[in-house]
């Protein structure tokens, strides 16, 4: 672990006990980048623990008119997170137990102290709230990626590596009218209008190429078809196995019909229906080609 600038909060009641705490620590971490602060009671404690950022707090359990566990409780209650490493001559098992339930990270008994028991603990607690920070980052993450799923406004599939649906997202219910329920477990070749053949070889493609993307014909709760724009891709876990498929699609029926109209405009004429002129010399031309 990189112990480089670890910032530590002594707060004790007996300036002795903290000078001694403090020894063991410079031993204990000898070379390292160590700021000590240290506070003898809850009142000055409070308010320095809630401005100032520390790595890891050392706390003891005698402070005066008000315990430790006092003070723990009041930082938790603040939202304030720092590892505190609890500190008592006490040999209480409730104590520790108490200590433990309102948060602390560890529990140690002065009288048992040495400079590699103390060290050990903080740098226990210091990783641990490094990790404990990055799983709420990745879990802020997590949630942000899923209400961007949740509200696109394009349809999201997830399916096994077999092709059967394990998720969809509202938008999916809201184009083709099928509540999840129905058809979580389905393979993703029954919503399509396309052959068992044509859908495999869109398969072989996102495993050849790492992407698929195409215009399917899709269907909607009560059989009518639909055209959609299809992209789908692996998702792979650390090791590079594919674990998932993600199939993103597109409901683009009304750009379809808008070219149909544009196509006939073209080459037929809008009052007889018949072909026209343009129709006639692209046919004429392919003729004599």
């Amino acid at each position: 672990m990189d112990e480089q600038g670890i910032k530590i909060l002594i707060v004790d009641d007996d300036e002795d006990d903290a000078i001694l705490i403090k020894d063991f620590i410079h031993t204990g971490m000898k070379g390292s980048a160590l700021t000590i602060d240290y506070i003898v009671s809850f009142s000055v404690a409070a308010p320095r623990i809630h401005h100032a950022s520390y790595d890891v707090c050392l706390l003891d359990y005698r402070l005066g008119e008000r315990d430790g566990l006092d003070l723990l409780r009041t930082l938790r209650k603040r939202g304030i997170t720092v590892p505190v490493i609890f500190l008592t001559g006490q040999g209480d098992e409730e104590i520790a137990v108490e200590a433990m339930k309102a948060g602390a990270t560890d529990y140690l008994l002065k009288a048992k102290l040495s400079p590699d028991l103390l060290c050990q603990s903080i740098r226990y607690a210091v990783e641990l709230n490094k990790k404990e920070k990055l799983h709420k980052q990745a879990e802020a993450q997590i949630r942000k990626l899923s209400y961007a799923i949740e509200q696109s406004p394009i349809i999201v599939i997830i399916t096994d590596t077999q092709g059967n649906i394990e998720y969809v997202n509202p938008k999916f219910t809201q184009v083709t009218g099928l509540a999840p329920s129905q058809i979580l477990g389905t393979n993703l070749c029954k919503l399509s209008g396309q052959t068992p053949e044509e859908y495999q070889r869109m398969w072989d493609a996102v495993l050849r190429y790492g992407e698929w993307r195409g215009e399917f014909h899709g269907k909607k709760s009560g059989g009518e078809p639909y055209w959609e724009l299809v992209s789908a891709s692996p998702i792979r876990d650390e090791e590079g196995t594919i674990t998932y498929f993600i199939v993103i699609k597109e409901d683009i029926t009304e750009r379809k019909q808008a070219e149909e109209t544009i196509l006939r405009m073209a080459y037929y004429d809008p009052l007889t229906g018949l072909p026209n002129r343009t129709l006639f010399n692209n046919h004429l031309t392919l003729a004599l080609a």
